[in-house]
């Protein structure tokens, strides 16, 4: 499943960032907030579904473009007539407010409270609640 590859490369991403020291990390934590242009988390994501896109309900590879929602691609598969997106079956899929997680990603890496957390990013205790469990379960 093209899913599993897409988490797989997520989760070496991350490792990489971890297993850089603290003074590394900073600096690409500062080379990414000097950057001129937001990188917005479609940006990020959109490139590793193009490379092995497929429907993530029968797994054809015949897909065509199905409009946008909002700045996000739909698909539409030729063969199972199943429209999607880039984040369908992703831990991601379905969750709102993207602009806030990687701050929200950063409270839990600095191991902060959901209360906390929910404070600093300006939402509801439960969507931090959520997100949290949402999160861990794509690890």
């Amino acid at each position: 499943m093209k899913t599993k590859l897409f988490i797989g490369k997520l989760n070496q991403i991350t490792k990489t960032l971890l297993s850089m020291t603290p003074a590394q990390r900073e600096v690409v934590h500062q080379s990414i907030q000097v950057s001129d242009s937001e990188i917005s988390m479609n940006e990020i994501i959109q490139p590793l579904f193009d490379v092995s896109a497929e429907c993530p309900h029968c797994h054809s590879c015949h897909l065509k473009r199905w409009g946008k929602s909002g700045v996000i691609q739909r698909y539409r598969c030729n063969d199972c007539f199943k429209t999607f997106n880039n984040k369908t079956n992703t831990p991601l899929a379905k969750l709102h407010k993207s602009h806030l997680w990687e701050e929200y990603a950063r409270c839990m890496v600095l191991k902060l409270t959901l209360r906390e957390a929910a404070s600093i990013c300006n939402i509801n205790l439960k969507t931090a609640f959520l997100w949290r469990h949402r999160f861990l379960i794509a690890q």
